[in-house]
């Protein structure tokens, strides 16, 4: 497979059975969707071919919109339909029987079954995959081809995942630029991972809690010995301006990284818990970070910090 000069994929032979799931795991444009968007019949190879057999016997390319369900990040879906009018829509498409009945069924069984005559322009951007998922079964496919269908769902919903990647009625092709996707986790920033995977990534914060208490103990009175308030300062009587610089550097890099990260586990964790739109959910989160980080200092940090651990310790255990 090629686009213009550039080879994709090359001597390629891969052949998927039920209840053995294919994971493309890679990173982002090494092909991964190029490859799903082969396998759905919705982009031509530039050389050899694509194949779909079902009970032994070739499925004609007009037919392969009814054996596979595509889930991909770029589906667009209508924002003045609402979730049953966009299965129902798709469902007449093609002529399933019984289209009502599994509607519902599929919007349930993706748990928007009591939004399900919402608009979907009232949707957060995880219930817009979840429906994404939807049109992708309501018409109980052979084939599942997931292009990070974990993409901005909860931990519910990347159960949901898990249990389509583990189906063995079907065959699954799953892409994702995480390998632990595939078992239904994902991680974004500690936070959130404390969030969706639990204890253990609680426990894994404490690193940051003891450095806290190894800065206070043995740190901050040497440079208080010495009438310095930075790390950057000690750097450089020590070793001279330009190392000072880049002390001040790389620490700006760390503190705009940790920001980030923070604002991305508050966005993720406030859009499951409130069904924020997950874009607010991050400004918001970022907002208040740099307003008490300012305002309070290093001892609103702290504090802050020691709660929020206290509150996902908890909120693990439950």
């Amino acid at each position: 497979m090629r686009y213009g000069r550039r080879r994709l994929f090359d001597g390629l032979s891969v052949t998927v059975e039920p209840g053995a799931p294919l994971a493309v795991v890679g990173a982002n444009g090494s092909g991964k969707s190029t490859l799903l968007l082969l396998f759905a019949g919705l982009l031509a190879p530039t050389g050899g071919e694509t194949r779909l057999e079902v009970d032994g016997a070739t499925v004609p390319a007009r037919d392969v919109p009814m054996r596979v369900g595509y889930v991909a990040p770029a589906l667009d879906l209508y924002d003045m339909l609402t979730a049953r009018e966009t299965l129902a829509f798709l469902a007449r498409a093609r002529s399933l029987p019984d289209a009502a009945a599994r509607v519902a069924a599929t919007l349930d069984r993706v748990g928007l079954g009591e939004r399900m005559d919402d608009p979907v322009s009232a949707f957060s951007t995880g219930m817009r995959q979840r429906l994404r998922i939807a049109t992708a079964l309501v018409h109980d496919p052979a084939v599942l081809l997931l292009d990070e269908p974990g993409a901005t769902l909860d931990a519910a919903g990347r159960d949901l995942t898990a249990s389509l990647v583990a189906d063995e009625a079907r065959v699954v092709v799953l892409a994702t630029t995480a390998a632990t996707m595939v078992g239904g986790g994902a991680s974004i920033g500690s936070v959130s991972s404390v969030y969706v995977d639990g204890l253990v990534f609680a426990l894994v914060t404490c690193a940051w809690h003891v450095q806290l208490v190894v800065t206070g103990i043995w740190i901050a009175p040497r440079l208080r010995q010495f009438n310095l308030l930075t790390v950057a300062e000690f750097f450089g009587k020590r070793f001279g301006e330009p190392v000072r610089l880049m002390a001040i550097v790389s620490c700006l890099i760390f503190l705009v990284g940790a920001l980030v990260a923070q604002m991305v586990a508050m966005g993720t964790i406030t859009e499951t818990i409130l069904g924020i739109d997950y874009r607010l959910a991050v400004l918001g989160g970022g907002a208040i970070v740099i307003f008490y980080s300012t305002v309070g200092g290093i001892r609103a940090v702290v504090k802050t910090d020691v709660l929020q651990f206290v509150v996902l310790v908890a909120g693990s255990m439950i």
